[in-house]
């Protein structure tokens, strides 16, 4: 997982790390499995929820999404979650969620979240870290202030027989369209724009060689 400041919030089917001044997380990450997504799905349950872990004053409410203009955008998804009751309830939790977009969150971003899920059956696993990016004077929402991120990152970590290899995303946070491959980005800027550290185990050669390259081929893009 990547090295940043923040309160870690562990749940059943992910870990976030929530940033109180923002009250957003700073990034979600967990596996997915073959093995999770096969299993019977459960209906998706729109019961979000402010955090029980968090105090108020230091979370986000459903108060401050109301009217906003701004879906509540789940980082880790609900069809990621929909495995058992208790991830689907904690992945309802808003320290899960950022203001989104509608055009968006329904639109590239659900599309590369429908890619991962597809890849992640081929492959059999894969390991997901998610999130928002801030880049200049960001807006926020609410009595609370939640910030609006400028942006959105995702990095999928794989195995293959060659090794551990990875794709990453950055998407600007506005109506998008085209191709997936066009928001796909070198997962060292994503660490440029967040000042996060992926991959931090391993040796730094073998980060170099990761995440230096924009990855336009390989086992991500077969069907």
């Amino acid at each position: 997982m990547p090295s940043t400041g923040g309160k870690i919030l562990t749940r059943t089917g992910y870990v976030a790390c929530y940033d109180k001044a923002r009250k957003d997380p700073l990034w979600v990450s967990y596996e997915l499995t073959a093995g999770e997504l096969n299993t019977p799905r459960l209906k998706r349950s729109n019961k979000f929820a402010p955090d029980p872990d968090l105090p108020a004053g230091e979370r986000a409410e459903l108060s401050d999404y109301r009217g906003s203009g701004y879906d509540r955008g789940h980082m880790c998804p609900n069809a990621d979650q929909a495995w058992s009751a208790i991830t689907m309830k904690e992945c309802f939790f808003l320290s899960n969620m950022c203001p989104q977009l509608h055009a968006l969150n329904a639109g590239e971003w659900e599309d590369l979240e429908k890619a991962v899920r597809a890849f992640t059956k081929r492959a059999g696993a894969s390991w997901i870290v998610c999130g928002p990016v801030f880049k200049g004077d960001c807006s926020a929402i609410g009595q609370d202030r939640i910030s609006v991120p400028s942006a959105f990152f995702k990095v999928v970590i794989y195995d293959t027989k060659e090794g551990v290899k990875a794709i990453g995303f950055e998407m600007p946070h506005k109506a998008l369209s085209g191709d997936l491959k066009d928001y796909v980005v070198k997962i060292r800027d994503i660490e440029t724009d967040t000042s996060l550290n992926f991959m931090s185990n391993l040796p730094k050669e073998e980060q170099d060689k990761i995440e230096t390259v924009m990855v336009l081929t390989g086992p991500f893009w077969s069907n």
